[in-house]
């Protein structure tokens, strides 16, 4: 299955399931291992099935999937380090000796290598060691108040006095910068043109 629009040329978003005698088995955090009809697992976009090989008889087949459940259980997955592709992987080699197509799981393997795990935010690294991995994939943030940049008594724009520490705190602010500013400004020209008189009363 696709879980986003992609066009994977050496790895991909992908789920996976392992279908044996008209059952679908998969993974999923907080649901553990589960069953579906085949080929509609949800949040998903069925893209192909891969055959992997024959099993003896649904004895085989259950006997596999009871191996491999416990590491599996709901509150062991993790988007890198346990997932669904992980969960086939682990059913098809109990039951057929064999691995599922390394490109399947690569993206996920990947975050696994050092330097890259490191630096994973703390809910992707969730089940790498048995704690629960049910987190979502981008970790939810507390919304921050503004923090107040300026407060006391000052003058507001129009003149009025404000004792508040409202918006008329930052029109003070503004007022009294833009006043100094000014008053600099024009102490600049009063100079040089002060300067400029004398310079023409010497020429005369």
């Amino acid at each position: 299955y696709d879980l986003i629009d992609q066009a994977p040329i050496c790895c991909g978003f992908f789920h996976t399931g392992v279908e044996v005698m008209g059952v679908e088995w998969s993974f999923a955090g907080g649901a553990g291992v589960y069953d579906c009809e085949p080929r509609s697992a949800p949040d998903g976009k069925f893209r192909e099935a891969i055959v992997l090989g024959t099993v003896a008889s649904s004895a085989v087949a259950r006997s596999a999937l009871d191996r491999v459940r416990p590491e599996f259980h709901s509150d062991a997955y993790s988007l890198i380090f346990r997932n669904c592709n992980d969960f086939s992987s682990a059913y098809v080699r109990a039951m057929l000796g064999r691995d599922i197509p390394g490109w399947i799981n690569r993206l996920a393997k990947m975050g696994r290598v050092w330097p890259i795990h490191r630096f994973l935010p703390a809910h992707m690294k969730a089940g790498a060691s048995g704690q629960p991995g049910d987190a979502p994939l981008l970790a939810s943030r507390q919304q921050r108040s503004a923090p107040v940049l300026f407060q006391g008594p000052g003058n507001s724009l129009s003149g009025a006095s404000s004792d508040d520490g409202s918006s008329r705190g930052v029109g003070s602010f503004v007022w009294r910068s833009t006043g100094g500013f000014l008053a600099r400004i024009r102490g600049f020209f009063s100079r040089g043109a002060a300067q400029g008189a004398a310079a023409d009363g010497e020429s005369l």
